[in-house]
């Protein structure tokens, strides 16, 4: 099966991390983020939020951490692929 998700790994300006579920994270992520180069845009429930400057940066630092603890290349598309296998065993299907 096709798993989209496995190209952005082919992508020279794009770094996929996968945390694995066993990994022991230094810092927990209470609320989504995304960055785009020095861009941070924060999601709650109810809201988006650009931080400034000195907030983005301590954004930049969580990122590296959790990146840090993160799967890249062969090991996100091994971690990925796994997923998809289990839930196409458990029914949840891809």
């Amino acid at each position: 099966r096709r798993l989209p998700i496995l190209t952005l790994l082919g992508l020279s300006n794009v770094t996929l991390g996968i945390i694995p579920a066993s990994a022991d994270l230094v810092i927990t992520p209470i609320v989504g983020f995304l960055m785009a180069d020095s861009l941070v845009i924060t999601e709650t429930f109810t809201s988006e939020d650009i931080p400034q400057a000195a907030e983005a940066e301590r954004y930049g630092q969580i990122m590296d951490d959790l990146l840090a603890e993160s799967e890249t290349g062969e090991g996100a598309r091994r971690l990925i692929t796994a997923a998809a296998v289990d839930l196409g065993r458990r029914g949840d299907g891809v």
